[in-house]
């Protein structure tokens, strides 16, 4: 726990690591809080299994799903760019939407719709078609914050295309 509140707050500022640990002292110290507040209290090895290795904590659920689905589609995606297919997408986007206003954006939404048909992953789907939209609209001038949400949203709304590959 100790080590992943120090990733956080070099990652993410102390924001994160503040919060977090007032949910930890919550969970510790709140049987000595006043009683709208309290709770019956928890012993410290239960706490720790419980945020380290129960199924809501650092082992838990978001690191098997990462470490099998989404890898999956990250590894897929890399095979999809070595083949083409992302340029492609960017292509074929690029020449509909790409003399118009905003078309550095519109490609974003469209080459991620396309890669949605495939992967169905919003993770998987930025990471593949990020690494060519983002840098397309930071060359058109977008803040980069701005690109990578565009970006973002995109792919988000790319899983809902209806499965090609399905």
């Amino acid at each position: 726990l100790a080590v992943v509140f120090a990733a956080a707050g070099a990652l993410m500022g102390p924001a994160l690591p503040i919060i977090s640990g007032v949910f930890l002292g919550y969970s510790l110290l709140g049987e000595y809080l006043p009683p709208p507040f309290d709770h019956r209290g928890y012993d410290f090895s239960q706490v720790i299994d419980h945020m380290a290795y129960g199924t809501e904590g650092i082992y838990g659920i978001p690191t098997f799903v990462s470490s099998t689905y989404i890898f999956l589609f990250i590894l897929f995606g890399a095979f999809l760019e070595k083949a083409g297919m992302i340029r492609l997408f960017n292509d074929v986007s690029l020449s509909f939407v790409g003399d118009k206003r905003g078309g550095a954006a519109k490609v974003a939404i469209i080459s991620s719709g396309l890669m949605g048909t495939i992967s169905g992953s919003g993770v998987a789907n930025v990471v593949t078609t990020g690494q060519f939209t983002i840098p397309l609209m930071k060359r058109f001038g977008y803040r980069p914050a701005f690109a990578g949400g565009v970006e973002a949203t995109a792919s988000m709304g790319g899983q809902i295309m209806p499965p090609v590959m399905g």
